[in-house]
């Protein structure tokens, strides 16, 4: 009767507040949100665990919610909701709508079968090596460990890893393509709070990335980050930005705004 009720208790959060499965509560996002913006949803820490994992307290169904930091950063690199009775995977497919197939499996260290769902940087832990066992443990990675973790996965969607060598800002021309122009093109990134975010995607090229932009009414300018602008095996990036405030000279990234009667 217990696991009866603490499973319907946590489906109907996960129902209620996974809309966008790539967020927790549909608020925090893994390498995008901060820890400013995780106090204000979950409150304080319960305990310090090491210098970039903390545990904060757990919604009804779960027995512990840890948070970890990007190492020498603000941003959320990991959520993860550790169950007190494990969720069948049909119940959990279900509720995050993801699909049957996932895009990636192995066990871990401890035996368990793990299982990476690429759309969303979305991560189930099972309590056995069989997904029959049920899930214990539900991940949202950003776009950066996901596919650190799942490096398959990275290899699949940076087909194009060459491009990130030939990208400087001097090759990507100006657009001007159906009456939407672009100011110069940057070596620059759009930092944390300098922008408002519109999405993010892996496995591209800086040209479909100001493409991209162009095609969307909401979009107001794009960042490009270079492959192993950071660490050696980071994936290139584009980031789309609804809102703008600053340009931070980088040779991380190439970025550009769109002209002010296009804003």
């Amino acid at each position: 009767m217990r696991k009866t009720l603490s499973t319907m208790l946590w489906m109907t959060i996960v129902y209620g507040a996974c809309i966008a499965q790539s967020k927790y509560k549909n608020e925090l996002q893994p390498g995008v949100s901060t820890r400013s913006e995780a106090i204000r949803v979950l409150g304080r820490p319960m305990r310090t665990l090491s210098a970039t994992l903390f545990e904060y307290t757990p919604p009804a169904g779960a027995e512990k919610l840890l948070v970890e930091y990007r190492r020498g950063s603000e941003v959320i690199e990991r959520i993860e909701s550790h169950f007190i009775d494990p969720v069948s995977r049909d119940a959990m497919i279900a509720a995050l709508k993801l699909p049957q197939q996932a895009d990636a499996r192995k066990t871990n260290a401890q035996g368990k079968l793990v299982e990476y769902f690429g759309q969303d940087a979305l991560v189930l832990t099972y309590s056995s090596a069989e997904a029959r066992s049920g899930v214990k443990v539900l991940g949202y990675y950003s776009r950066e460990l996901f596919e650190a973790a799942a490096p398959q996965l990275r290899k699949r969607s940076s087909s194009s890893r060459k491009t990130g060598d030939m990208a400087r800002a001097g090759e990507i021309k100006r657009a001007n393509k159906g009456g939407i122009s672009w100011g110069p093109i940057q070596q620059a990134s759009i930092n944390q709070g300098d922008g408002e975010l519109l999405t993010y995607y892996g496995g591209t090229t800086p040209e479909q990335c100001q493409a991209d932009c162009d095609k969307n009414p909401r979009c107001k300018a794009f960042t490009f980050i270079r492959p192993g602008a950071y660490s050696p095996n980071d994936p290139q990036m584009c980031y789309l930005m609804s809102q703008v405030q600053k340009l931070t000279p980088s040779t991380c990234c190439i970025s550009a705004v769109k002209n002010e009667e296009q804003r």
